[in-house]
């Protein structure tokens, strides 16, 4: 068997010094193209094939230091033919990663799992993409259990946030996830319904359908979607299809303010250039002055030279360059007029 050759698993470009180790932010375009990729590979399997140990582990990456990495994804070993009323039997139900595993794969009543159960890990995945942190760190396979099942808690997406940072987690790290809502209400887990109100309503500034203020790390839509496929019920889970579709929406609108605020950048920038060249003060004015002719400096640069030539050349580099020995009709003999023409030239390169 052939396979094809990747660079690395996103487990390692999240954590490139080991598990356990500090996390690694990728932007936001780039986490959302990664999560569309993975999207696409379950909606391709979906309708056959349920993997059921979706991680980042078992997610491979070619050009990983690229703005668009391409994402597939590996390991089957766990996975199952889905029968004919779309359901996975199975003697083990309960396999997989703890910490991408969905409510009923705890159930030990059941022998029958869904696709959904692939959705589930998908929205745990897109939660470490968005943090970079790991999942229920410090619980054991039976706190996790307990947290997700019976309390119906899930990661903490209320500090995706910064108006909410100092807010206490769903199961907070090193604690137990059984007692963290036993006897305190300060605590107690919350629904995935309540999770998804609050979180689009902090830090995003408004609903889920709300666009995105540029400035969260976590877009109001995107914490939503992540919340959907938290969903304790898998029925009310979107399909592999529907996120792929969300995804590549919220991609360009993220693209479109991103966009925006380069312009907005790039605006300020060129009226601070014209600022600085109108008020003649400041290193770049200074630069965009004339050099001073040999009879200039010998003068102190009180006046003209006395043989009545032209002054020097302006100093300035650029790609196609401009002075007043090139174009001599554009400048008198003081040559005020080239120097003027030529910083206004020269504000439009700076731009570019």
């Amino acid at each position: 068997m052939v396979m094809e050759r990747m660079d690395c698993s996103l487990a390692h470009l999240l954590r490139p010094h080991g598990p356990g180790t500090l996390g690694r932010l990728l932007p936001l375009p780039t986490l959302l193209h990664i999560a569309t990729d993975i999207a696409r590979g379950l909606a391709y399997l979906h309708p056959t094939v349920v993997h059921r140990d979706l991680k980042p582990g078992n997610v491979l990456l070619n050009s990983p230091d690229s703005d668009r990495p391409t994402a597939k994804l590996t390991d089957f070993g766990l996975s199952r033919l889905r029968s004919i009323n779309l359901q996975v039997e199975t003697q083990n139900p309960e396999v997989g990663t703890p910490t991408h595993m969905a409510p009923e794969v705890f159930d030990a009543t059941s022998f029958a799992v869904t696709h959904k159960v692939d959705i589930y890990a998908l929205g745990v995945v897109m939660w470490e993409l968005v943090t970079g942190c790991v999942p229920w760190s410090g619980l054991s396979l039976v706190e996790i259990a307990v947290a997700i099942t019976i309390q119906k808690a899930r990661l903490p997406l209320l500090e995706l946030f910064e108006s909410d940072a100092a807010q206490q987690p769903l199961v907070p790290a090193g604690q137990s996830a059984a007692s963290s809502g036993a006897g305190s209400s300060s605590h107690s887990p919350r629904g995935p319904a309540a999770v998804a109100t609050a979180a689009a309503g902090s830090g995003g500034g408004g609903p889920a359908d709300e666009e995105w203020d540029g400035r969260s790390r976590c877009p109001p839509r995107l914490a939503a979607l992540i919340t959907q496929c938290w969903e304790h019920d898998p029925r009310r889970r979107p399909a592999a299809a529907e996120v792929v579709k969300e995804l590549v929406s919220l991609q360009q609108e993220v693209d479109t303010v991103l966009q925006r605020q380069r312009h907005a950048a790039q605006r300020t920038q060129q009226r601070a250039l014209d600022a600085s060249a109108a008020s003649g003060a400041g290193p770049l004015s200074a630069q965009l002055r004339p050099a001073p002719t040999a009879a200039q400096a010998g003068h102190g640069g009180g006046g003209p030279a006395a043989a009545g030539g032209r002054h020097g050349l302006l100093t300035i580099t650029t790609s196609s360059s401009y002075s007043s020995e090139t174009d001599p009709a554009a400048a008198d003999d003081d040559g005020a007029p080239a120097a003027q023409q030529y910083m206004s030239r020269a504000m439009s390169i700076v731009m570019l």
